[in-house]
């Protein structure tokens, strides 16, 4: 066990608390009131010591009896545990051997995750991916309830409006911002492990927030596999997966409409695609995130191409060069590039993807027309 860097001792009115600060107010933990022996104990702790050593050291400073040590021990254990659930007090055990009971496991784009914790706070849209298997996951991720027990002071690396990233030396640190129940994300760095921390109640909006962040854990080892995640819809024609993307309100969604109305095509996803090699082809992987369209799939298409969209009071198509092509579809990823390592494997993804797909930009307007004039374009690139 080991002290919070986040916690101080200090005495208000002669009483003795201990008190968080900086990361510890932000994670909302709670100030703690401490007898004698609490302070004895957290005097104890300038230097990393395990439970067992802690009540010996007890047990000498106040003259135990061998008669009193199973009670010693229980009320000192008790009393630790209560440290360790406040966050004053770091446990002994690695934060990655800590397990909640399994729920399920789901097989997406080839990777395996096995959900722990509660069956009920995980989304029915994880259904269709449901997996048996025997094997090891390639990914755990552990959902708690409570507040993050480890408060390792990282270096900050990227912050929005939606959330921080702390890389905390063998993981990252996830701070959700924006989240009323989900708050954190363990994540450890070669992508085996998440922990996940909410807080109560469990309902909806816990369900909802825990979906996403699973989505957070799970775009991470992709990304590490050499999967980027686009903000686009897709559509299924000349069994190619063709994709639609535009800034929020460009008319992905109009678009793909237009071609199910005018051609009769499917629609794979309606927000978010996965893209990845397969024995040197592009394709698209189904994932079950699907921003409000509720439309996904499960299987694996091979990738014909991607728009770009643009709005224009006529409907044409322009070229792009080969570097464009990459920076514009580079620009599109919603996928983490919180570090140069990252960011690069991401490149290099999408400069393979490029090399041998449509990619263009579409000038449109919300006619019919505009579905016609695309498939034109995709029509005369399938004849090569």
């Amino acid at each position: 066990m080991k002290r919070n860097p986040y916690f101080t001792l200090k005495e208000l009115s002669r009483q003795p608390y201990l008190l968080p600060f900086g990361q510890s107010i932000a994670s909302h933990d709670r100030g703690l009131r401490m007898n004698e022996t609490g302070v004895f104990l957290w005097e104890q702790l300038e230097t990393p010591k395990t439970s067992e050593e802690l009540i010996a050291l007890c047990a000498e400073h106040y003259g135990a009896e061998e008669e009193d040590m199973p009670q010693l021990t229980q009320d000192l254990t008790a009393f630790l545990d209560e440290l360790v659930k406040s966050g004053a007090v770091l446990p002994e055990k690695d934060i990655w051997d800590f397990h909640a009971p399994a729920s399920q496991t789901l097989k997406i784009a080839g990777i395996t995750l096995c959900l722990e914790g509660p069956a009920h706070i995980y989304s029915e849209k994880f259904l269709p991916f449901a997996f048996e298997t025997d094997g090891a996951p390639d990914m755990t991720i552990s959902a708690f309830a409570g507040i993050c027990p480890y408060q390792n002071p990282g270096e900050l690396i990227l912050r929005n409006n939606m959330m921080s990233v702390l890389d905390c030396g063998d993981y990252f640190e996830v701070q959700l911002h924006a989240n009323e129940q989900v708050k954190e994300c363990i994540l450890k760095k070669d992508g085996a492990h998440a922990c996940i921390y909410y807080r109560l109640p469990e309902g909806d909006v816990l369900k909802e927030e825990l979906f996403h962040c699973v989505r957070e854990a799970f775009l991470y080892l992709a990304g590490l596999r050499g999967m980027v995640a686009i903000h686009s819809t897709s559509i299924l024609y000349e069994g190619k997966a063709w994709l639609f993307s535009g800034h929020s309100g460009m008319g992905k969604s109009t678009h793909a409409r237009l071609w199910a109305e005018s051609f009769g095509t499917p629609l794979l996803n309606g927000d978010l695609n996965l893209l990845g090699m397969e024995n040197g082809v592009p394709v698209i992987h189904g994932i079950p995130w699907c921003g409000t369209s509720e439309i996904s799939d499960t299987a694996t298409h091979p990738l014909g191409g991607i728009t770009l969209l643009a709005r224009a009071p006529s409907n044409f198509t322009t070229e792009l060069s080969r570097d464009q092509r990459i920076l514009l579809v580079d620009q599109r990823l919603i996928s983490h590039s919180w570090t140069l390592e990252l960011f690069e494997k991401n490149l290099d993804t999408v400069t393979k993807i490029a090399s041998s797909i449509l990619i263009c930009k579409l000038h449109c307007t919300k006619d019919p027309e505009a579905a016609h004039v695309m498939k034109e374009r995709i029509d005369r690139f399938l004849k090569g």
